[in-house]
């Protein structure tokens, strides 16, 4: 598995506890750190779960790495890379015969998205769109090299309270306050499941 934009570890890890091998890619020395900090105290085995500072270019153009992948996860990340396209493509160099590409994004239709999120016309941490329609992604994947499988939609209320409560009052804080305040946040996020609120989409796609 290759998780692409590994944050903080947790997609990363829920594949090791599935089985995998991992490999999680982040442009932050200090991501990379708290990833291997995580790993260490979880006590994973580093060949079982490895992490680097890379893009996926620098990983496409290494010949080692051609089709070493089984699967490749790319959750909230699509929206935060202007040229999709190329992404897409490198990640279809790393995969395997008929691997498999998981994709999570801001639904563009969402309420919200148009009015409260900052887009950047730079690759400088932030998105640079506000998402995709399932149309608009599947289209990409499509002239990537990709088939489309599966499509779902997410979301509760509850998460886009949690998420608010993160984005708009941790703010910088955002990673130490989560952590201080999480049964807080895992109890409105609970209390407020119940109701749906598809804020995010998802599609599974095959490698051509």
């Amino acid at each position: 598995t290759l998780d692409c934009g590994c944050g903080n570890a947790y997609f990363s890890i829920e594949a090791v506890n599935r089985g995998a091998t991992c490999l999680g890619i982040t442009i932050h020395d200090w991501e990379k750190d708290n990833c291997e900090e995580m790993r260490s105290y979880l006590g994973i085995s580093e060949d079982q779960l490895s992490f680097r500072v890379g893009t996926l270019k620098t990983l496409a153009d290494d010949p080692s790495q051609h089709s070493q992948f089984d699967q490749v996860i790319l959750l909230d990340v699509i929206e935060h890379i202007k040229d999709a396209k190329a992404a897409l493509r490198q990640i279809h160099t790393l995969l395997d015969d008929d691997g498999l590409v998981y994709i999570t994004t801001p639904d563009r239709d969402w309420r919200a998205h148009a009015d409260a999120i900052r887009v950047t016309r730079f690759e400088d941490g932030w998105h640079v769109r506000n998402g995709y329609t399932f149309e608009q992604l599947e289209k990409v994947l499509a002239e990537s090299g990709f088939e489309p499988v599966d499509r779902l939609r997410f979301g509760t209320l509850g998460s886009t309270a949690v998420t608010w409560i993160q984005h708009k009052l941790f703010r910088s804080k955002i990673d130490p306050l989560t952590i201080a305040f999480f049964p807080l946040l895992k109890l409105i996020s609970w209390c407020l499941a119940p109701w749906r609120d598809p804020h995010t989409i998802f599609v599974l796609a095959r490698k051509l």
